[in-house]
């Protein structure tokens, strides 16, 4: 009896391991389907069913990597969510930083929390209409800069409620030995807040990194040649009303992980620490 209930301790401890495991299996079957399905040749690449190539090819890299459009994709990518990183980030520490040490002292703070809470909550093709008018009313539309202005909007609000509980848990009497050492404001967010928030700082950088390098609907209605398409905007050129190059579409989109992947290989252990961090204080 003592044994079968220690053998049904040992699985009822195994159980949430086991239903993690099964659940990471499942899905990574898709991401492992486009891989495989990319590197077919181009005569068994409909006719093959399995998720492993039978005749392993290179050749829907080849054609997208030697296709202008896609590189060109890959760079306004790159720099606009290389830009909207920083931005964010810079505003979120600021901008987090008086949400956490001003919000009981300045009228209006709490409400503006509020306010930011609010803003999470509506989805973006709710609100996608009235900045599309407002940017043609402004004439920047189709723009270098158009996304680097309008994806802000979107990445900082919750990316400020993340600082703002990140730094409510840096102590606050090591500002104040800094303010009694003749630092500024700005002295001490720079050299004593920055270096301790170091955690929810990249995950800013990469939460905002992603959200920009993946989103699809602004890119599409907010720009109109190639010149400033994205990625994700410029993998629909592959799409055609009755034929769809699939092969080129799974090659690329098996490109376009690959920053993302580095971003989150580099900046994976502060990432964990901040997203705890900034969950557990309010």
């Amino acid at each position: 009896m003592i044994k079968r209930k220690s053998v049904l301790g040992r699985i009822l401890r195994l159980l949430p391991y086991i239903v993690l495991i099964v659940m990471l299996l499942v899905s990574l079957v898709p991401l492992i389907s486009m891989l495989g399905s990319s590197f077919r040749s181009r005569e068994t690449f409909i006719t093959t069913r399995s998720i492993f190539p039978q005749v392993w090819s290179t050749y829907f890299y080849r054609r997208v990597l030697s296709d202008p459009r896609i590189l060109n994709y890959f760079r306004n990518s790159f720099v606009i969510a290389v830009v909207v990183s920083f931005v964010t980030a810079t505003l979120a520490v600021l901008g987090g930083y008086s949400m956490a040490r001003f919000k009981g002292r300045v009228p209006g703070i709490k409400f503006f929390i509020v306010f930011i809470l609010m803003v999470q909550m509506f989805p973006t093709i709710q609100m996608i209409i009235p900045l599309y008018l407002t940017f043609s009313n402004l004439g920047v539309l189709n723009k270098p800069y158009t996304l680097m202005l309008a994806y802000p909007a979107f990445t900082l609000p919750m990316n400020l409620m993340m600082m703002q509980s990140f730094i409510e848990g840096i102590p606050y009497e090591m500002e104040e030995a800094g303010r009694i050492d003749g630092c500024s404001r700005l002295q001490v967010i720079w050299l004593l807040v920055l270096p301790v928030a170091v955690p929810g700082l990249a995950s800013t950088l990469i939460l905002a990194f992603n959200h920009c390098w993946n989103e699809f609907l602004m890119a599409m209605l907010l720009t109109k040649t190639d010149a400033y398409r994205t990625i994700p905007t410029g993998l629909h050129n592959y799409m055609q009303e009755h034929v769809s190059d699939w092969g080129l579409i799974l090659a690329a989109s098996t490109l376009m992980i690959i920053p993302v992947l580095l971003f989150l290989n580099v900046l994976q252990k502060n990432i964990v620490s901040g997203l705890t961090l900034g969950s557990v204080k309010g």
